[in-house]
């Protein structure tokens, strides 16, 4: 391949696709500009601002043009937006990754232990809403914390203190 393929166009006229090297990238109309590991990801965060399920419809109708070089599933894509996101400390977009979470939850494709590990290390934050903690203590909590893993050691403090 010698030329970026836009495959998915977010509402701004950027897209994510594949750049010349096979890995997944986003630019505009026009010019390729970096790929989403390089970048951290950011070219995802505005699909945070919509559903989940529609964003990985998306995703997943065209995912196997996107050869899975550098990220295997579309799961994993919004996995690691998620995670960049949160780790940003820019708090709109945290906020935005917490609602993308509590999307996750109710999801048979994603992993319950991933979804509670991130949704517990999201719960001590002063940027979410009260009610948004909440509903991530309630994500944490469900099968008792950790699906009987014993490797997982939930933020019982952060639970305990929204109680």
């Amino acid at each position: 391949m010698s030329e970026w393929v836009p495959l998915v166009y977010r509402s701004d006229s950027a897209w994510i696709g594949v750049m010349p090297d096979g890995q997944i990238g986003s630019g505009v109309e026009g010019e390729g500009r970096a790929s989403l590991k390089q970048s951290n990801f950011i070219a995802m965060w505005p699909f945070m601002e919509r559903d989940l399920s529609e964003c990985l419809d998306r995703f997943t109708k065209v995912w196997a043009q996107f050869g899975g070089v550098d990220v295997p599933t579309p799961q994993k894509l919004a996995e690691l937006t998620v995670e960049t996101a949160w780790g940003s400390g820019r708090q709109y977009w945290m906020r935005c990754a917490a609602g993308w979470v509590l999307q996750m939850a109710e999801r048979m494709d994603f992993e319950p232990h991933d979804v509670r590990r991130t949704a517990g290390q999201m719960l001590r934050s002063q940027v979410l809403a009260t009610e948004l903690r909440r509903e991530l203590r309630r994500v944490v909590q469900r099968d008792e914390g950790g699906g009987g893993d014993p490797s997982w050691n939930g933020p019982r403090g952060a639970v305990e203190e929204l109680e």
